[in-house]
């Protein structure tokens, strides 16, 4: 039998867990928090970089509000210190994956605001991190240049 993609033995370990978390607030009703769904379908043991590639996923799979809602569960949790083993997946790579995301919602204000965020809690800014400040600027000033006509373009 050859393994494919959708074979689950041909997938690490860290991307059984993504799919199975998605699956899982995929399937909750609409306003049922998803943080618990999460954690119990193994939240908790992804590594930083393989929570900040599940929070890419779920918003590539239409859930981007689950995606800000699950960081921002996270968020509060540390500020309350409640966030136990969790609190390691709050690090450079969620945080970028966020910024991130802003520049699909046009959010500079909000991308700015989690950089500053990073710094105040002492978690370090890398080139990616820049970089997806930079692309949210981009995006933004593209709209706004191209809503004002000043690109000669239709408005989008």
């Amino acid at each position: 039998m050859a393994l494919s993609v959708n074979t689950p033995l041909a997938l690490p370990l860290a991307a059984q867990v993504i799919l199975r978390i998605i699956s899982a607030i995929r399937s909750l009703p609409p306003c049922t928090p998803c943080l618990e769904a999460a954690v119990a379908y193994g939240l908790s043991s992804l590594d930083s970089r393989s929570a900040a590639m599940f929070i890419k996923q779920l918003a590539q799979a239409g859930m981007v509000d689950r995606a800000w809602e699950l960081f921002n569960s996270l968020r509060s949790m540390q500020a309350t210190g409640t966030a136990g083993k969790l609190l390691g997946l709050l690090d450079v790579y969620l945080y970028t994956a966020m910024i991130s995301l802003c520049s699909n919602n046009r959010e500079v204000t909000l991308a700015q605001e989690l950089s500053h965020e990073m710094a105040a809690l002492g978690i370090p800014r890398n080139v990616h991190t820049f970089s997806g400040l930079c692309v949210c600027v981009c995006v933004c000033a593209q709209k706004h240049l191209c809503s004002c006509g000043a690109l000669g373009l239709e408005r989008s």
